[in-house]
């Protein structure tokens, strides 16, 4: 049934949905789609254009970049708090010398182009490369924006002492390099620990999913302007005075003014070099670093509505069925597949995530929680908006496995031919498994169309209850505890 939409602030959001949709998708499709094309004739097609089980196994993604990584795996893990993120030395100088010399370097074929159609052709290869190969370098970026994010909120930070806690590699890729991929550092540098992490898809979350059903392109159309207005700090600055936390609104205004001062330096650079002066700079700084921005509101947009897809309309608060968890995922980045146990342990290193799979398996296999097998965000994403609640049902396992920590779950990708498939939890039929996908994906925690009338999970504390690593309250450098210290506290 059609999505109706309710009131005047949703049909709001509908109208600047669409505009956003309407502009700025056709060319996120088209870039993004070259950088699929790209990956494929890297592996020469094997396996086919998507849903290929190889993606990321061509010359440069499948051996180039992981054996540099590994010869110089000795000598970067002296850099870095854990030896796994060795290949982050590797990611800060490519990323945060080569994007500058990127930009510089079509800025000048810019300058010296002939025609209009030289110019949009320059543009569209610079954001080609910039993303990268089935868009790995924005996976990459924003996935280090995020954990860089909740380390600082942590209190403790990637890079070895005393880079962890002084100078400005601590915060490398949420105040530099996420600047060339449209985020506004304050976004996961602060806001995001302290909002998302704190209300777990609640109603005080600023970029919740959860009010509208999510198997509706009309829902997600109408969710873009939330993300938009999260995405450059103006509804998290909202909330924080709201709750009279002015000195973290304060610091998330600072991200939003410095990534416009950023914006205004790159077109006064440019204007100088340039017959047009400051009109033709403005020009350049949007559509070389604007458009980047608008990108990612849409691509992350659709990140985060997968990630939050499901609710158990029975206990809407059940992180285990409203956080998705992707076992043998084909592209998993950093192992951002385990989103629930990021929700658990929000601050702790993603290496530790498979050990903390299995530690909660209990209570997945009570909740049959939304846990997947050999997809990814992007395919779950349309496999949602197309309704296709039968693939969506093949790939349901709704549990953990024993065997999920060493053969299921990893990070990178997953050869789905090395181990057996697993089975559905409880014996769970296909038909039974998509209608319960269906109502989790239909059920709504808050809004008009809640699917309950509890004022407590109505509240904007609602939430809150999950999370074991509270990182929003930690006035102190939280110390980093082992799983097995973890397994000590309280459990579920």
């Amino acid at each position: 049934m059609p999505l109706k939409l309710v009131g005047f602030n949703e049909r709001l959001q509908c109208l600047a949905g669409t505009v956003l949709v309407a502009t700025t998708g056709p060319i996120v499709g088209a870039v993004v789609g070259s950088t699929v094309l790209w990956e494929a004739i890297d592996r020469g097609f094997k396996g086919g254009l998507v849903e290929s089980n190889h993606e990321l196994s061509g010359l440069l993604m499948g051996r180039l970049v992981p054996w540099f990584d590994r010869v110089t795996q000795p000598l970067n893990k002296r850099f870095v708090k854990h030896p796994e993120d060795a290949f982050v030395v590797n990611a800060s100088v490519y990323f945060g010398l080569g994007l500058p010399l990127l930009l510089y370097t079509f800025a000048r074929l810019t300058l010296a182009a002939e025609s209009v159609g030289a110019c949009v052709g320059y543009w569209f290869l610079y954001h080609v490369l910039r993303i990268g190969p089935y868009f790995m370098n924005f996976a990459y970026v924003y996935t280090l924006c995020h954990k860089e994010g909740h380390a600082h909120a942590a209190r403790t930070g990637l890079f070895a002492s005393p880079c962890d806690k002084h100078g400005p590699l601590r915060y490398l890729f949420n105040w530099w390099v996420g600047l060339y991929y449209g985020v506004m550092p304050a976004t996961f540098a602060v806001g995001h620990s302290i909002n998302h992490h704190k209300y777990n898809n609640g109603p005080a979350d600023v970029v919740s999913t959860s009010d509208k059903p999510r198997d509706e392109w009309l829902s997600l159309v109408c969710y873009v302007p939330r993300f938009f207005l999260y995405a450059c700090n103006v509804s998290t600055v909202l909330q924080f005075l709201k709750e009279k936390k002015y000195r973290v609104a304060f610091d998330t205004t600072l991200g939003t003014l410095y990534f416009g001062v950023w914006m205004v330096v790159v077109a006064a650079l440019y204007g100088v070099q340039s017959a047009a002066g400051w009109e033709r700079g403005c020009l350049f700084s949007f559509a070389y670093l604007g458009y980047p921005f608008l990108e990612q509101t849409l691509m992350l947009s659709g990140i985060n509505w997968s990630w939050h897809a499901f609710l158990d309309p029975d206990d809407v608060e059940n992180e285990y069925v409203q956080s998705i968890t992707i076992l043998g995922g084909t592209i998993n980045v950093l192992n951002e597949d385990s989103h629930v146990v990021h929700h658990q342990y929000p601050g702790f290193h993603w290496s530790r995530h498979p050990q903390l799979l299995t530690k909660h398996a209990q209570a997945y296999e009570q909740s049959l929680g939304s846990v997947f097998y050999g997809t990814h965000t992007f395919e779950m994403l349309a496999l949602i908006l197309l309704r296709d609640y039968d693939k969506l049902a093949d790939r349901f396992i709704g549990h953990m496995p024993e065997n999920a920590a060493l053969e299921l779950f990893g990070c990178g990708t997953h050869d789905k031919g090395a181990v057996a498939a697993p089975t559905r939890a409880r014996g769970m039929g296909k038909a039974e498994a998509a209608e319960l996908i269906k109502k989790r994906l239909q059920a709504c925690w808050w809004g008009p169309r809640a699917c309950h009338s509890n004022a407590a999970l109505l509240s904007d504390q609602a939430g809150e209850s999950f999370a074991r690593a509270k990182e929003w309250e930690d006035a102190h450098e939280q110390k980093e505890e082992t799983p097995t210290s973890v397994s000590s506290k309280k459990t579920d």
